[in-house]
């Protein structure tokens, strides 16, 4: 076998390049196989779900609170009480300075000119007072805690309905054509409420509020009218001073 000058046969240096080639090309796949590897990782990476930035503006975020609905109402404030309530700002108010009972009581009073908060009774039409038919009225009592006014030791047939989230209970009572809704204590039986200041807090609504009274809804539409539903707002609304 013939060698070159430097001592390396021909075929020895065919294995050479051999080699040489096939250690490169071992190299190119494994470096080119890595590329791969780590373009897809980048891919993947990049196409992972990005998480969507919470954009809720100010005014979706008021409009998702809850709405006040006495926001508008007008109030009261009884300092004879100690507390004050809201009321539709369409209602009207009428005022009495005598409590019932009194020797020198008018069981048909007149208003009083100017509310002063003294009023010993309060009362909310959803119309005009001299208007009967369909005519929802609260009627409001804000007695003294004395023997000789005492609220009824029982408040008759009916039943609390619920639980106001100022501790009032409220009692309904269903009779054959007429809804009447009262604050009551349950535990005393008593058809009223003590106030923290020592006075009985009375509180009747109906749509029949006295002779002449004239319902034309039947009990279900009653109880579903936006009236019934203020009538406890006005009680929800009571905050004591």
């Amino acid at each position: 076998m013939k060698k070159n000058e430097k001592g390396f046969s021909v075929v020895e240096i065919i294995i050479v390049i051999v080699v040489v080639g096939l250690i490169g090309a071992v190299g190119w796949y494994v470096v080119n196989s890595k590329n791969k590897s780590n373009n897809k990782e980048s891919t993947t990476s990049n196409t992972q779900p990005v998480a969507k930035e919470n954009k809720t503006t100010p005014t979706q975020q008021e409009e998702a609170k809850p709405k006040d609905k006495t926001a508008n109402w007008k109030t009261y404030t009884s300092t004879l009480g100690g507390f004050n309530f809201k009321y539709p700002d369409n209602w009207q108010i009428e005022g009495y300075n005598k409590y019932y009972g009194q020797p020198d009581f008018d069981s048909d009073p007149v208003g009083v000119s100017k509310f002063t908060g003294k009023e010993y009774w309060l009362n909310i039409y959803s119309k005009e007072k001299n208007v009967t038919k369909n005519n929802f009225v609260v009627d409001m009592r804000i007695d003294p805690g004395t023997e000789n006014n005492v609220p009824a030791d029982s408040y008759g047939k009916g039943k609390v309905v619920k639980t106001l989230s100022n501790g009032f209970e409220i009692w309904q009572l269903d009779s054959d054509s007429c809804l009447s809704v009262n604050i009551v204590d349950s535990k005393s039986n008593k058809a009223a409420s003590s106030l923290p200041n020592g006075r009985i807090l009375k509180y009747r609504a109906t749509f029949c509020n006295g002779q002449g009274s004239d319902v034309s809804y039947s009990l279900k539409e009653q109880l579903e009218s936006p009236e019934y539903e203020a009538a406890l707002d006005i009680l929800n609304s009571i905050k004591f001073q």
